[in-house]
């Protein structure tokens, strides 16, 4: 009697585990569809937002004025050939001889600076005179920019 309730229960427990792995594969099968059944629903989502998408495109376009667009682009290239001929103008570069003697310009400028010193004291630089000296010193200004060109 024992030998048959021993059997009876293994009996049932593989008729339980057979059950347990017919519930398991039923349970994985239907988490399978149910992740199949999202992914369908993402697509269609997908494709509703790019259709709608692609509408608002084609809106916007149609209210677009290509004329416009074009002009603006030609400004563009318009100021960007000035912006370069500006860098081109700001970038130039003026070649000096390396013979320049830097203390030489250093004395010309104290020069300039005693003169027009000179000038306050002497009461050159009163109302009837001021024209006067503005050309005078304009003067120096040209003699000393021709005097530093043909140092150049």
């Amino acid at each position: 009697m024992l030998e048959q309730q021993m059997r009876f229960l293994l009996k049932q427990k593989k008729q339980l585990e057979g059950q347990l792995n017919q519930v398991q594969k039923s349970n994985y099968m239907m988490q399978g569809l149910n992740n199949q059944m999202e992914y369908f629903k993402d697509t269609l989502e997908m494709a509703d937002t790019m259709s709608t998408m692609v509408q608002l495109q084609k809106e916007k376009l149609a209210t677009m004025d290509m004329d416009k667009i074009e002009a603006m682009g030609e400004r563009m290239d318009d100021l960007k050939v000035e912006m370069e001929e500006i860098e081109d103008v700001m970038g130039r570069t003026y070649e000096m001889d390396d013979d320049y003697d830097e203390n030489e310009y250093d004395e010309m400028m104290e020069e300039l600076q005693n003169e027009i010193i000179l000038e306050e004291k002497m009461g050159i630089n009163n109302n009837n005179n001021k024209n006067e000296n503005v050309t005078n010193t304009d003067t120096q200004v040209n003699n000393t920019d021709n005097k530093l060109e043909g140092l150049i």
